[in-house]
């Protein structure tokens, strides 16, 4: 849903907004320039329980002691009179 709005106006540190995509790109960077090893994959399976998380994907498992799961977001619309769809 972030990456569809247009203004973001109450996010800390950009007083004048941000338009979503620009918020995602400015997170992004700022995750590769920590050394997050960032990825877009089909996961097939979590484990999050113990203090070293995994994460298995196409067979093969990553393990971290921290996880970010960005599962994605669509508008539900309800079809009534007047809603953009």
């Amino acid at each position: 849903a972030l990456m569809t709005t247009t203004e973001v106006e109450n996010y800390p540190g950009f007083r004048n907004g941000i338009t979503g995509p620009e918020l995602m790109d400015e997170m992004r960077e700022q995750a590769l320039r920590f050394g997050a090893d960032l990825r877009m994959e089909d996961v097939d399976a979590v484990d999050l329980t113990g203090p070293v998380k995994s994460v298995t994907v196409d067979g093969e498992t990553f393990q971290a002691r921290s996880v970010i799961l960005a599962m994605g977001a669509a508008a539900r619309h309800l079809g009534v009179p007047g809603e953009d769809t």
